[in-house]
């Protein structure tokens, strides 16, 4: 997952856009609990981007521009799931990679778990029917978050 982290802000360098802000977390329904809401097939189709009192916001699609933010994650009933992206090997050649991992669910946050031990946050958006995803790093010394927002 560190590598998902450091091809997503390299994305950004290609932008030439170093950017910073955060994901809603506001949850007006309550009438369902996210375990049952986050069950199925979701992939990552809009970012936004923040940093340097600029803001950019793209399309994300699995081949196009910025494949290297497009993600897919299939969500299981009791907190296993599989997730999905693109990864560049050594010689620069992107390959699709597919990983089991599990997730848990507290509030609106989906906390994400590979094999490795490493965790990503994902908060659920309830007006939104979204998933956002949130990358921190530094670009020529500016705090850059960009918010990869995934849908059903």
């Amino acid at each position: 997952m560190k590598k998902i982290k450091f091809w997503s802000m390299l994305m950004l360098v290609a932008m030439m856009l170093p950017l910073y802000s955060s994901c809603s977390k506001d949850s007006d329904d309550n009438s369902r609990p996210l375990d049952s809401v986050i069950t199925g097939n979701w992939h990552s189709y809009h970012a936004t981007a923040y940093g340097n009192g600029k803001k950019a916001e793209f399309d994300i699609s699995k081949t196009g521009q910025y494949a290297q933010m497009y993600y897919e994650v299939t969500f299981f009933d009791g907190g296993s799931a599989t997730f999905r992206h693109w990864e560049t090997d050594t010689s620069g050649a992107m390959h699709w990679k597919e990983e089991d991992i599990t997730y848990q669910v507290k509030g609106d946050i989906v906390t994400m778990r590979d094999s490795d031990g490493e965790t990503i946050d994902v908060t659920y958006d309830s007006r939104a029917m979204t998933l956002c995803l949130m990358v921190n790093g530094v670009v020529n010394d500016v705090s850059i978050q960009i918010n990869v927002y995934l849908r059903k």
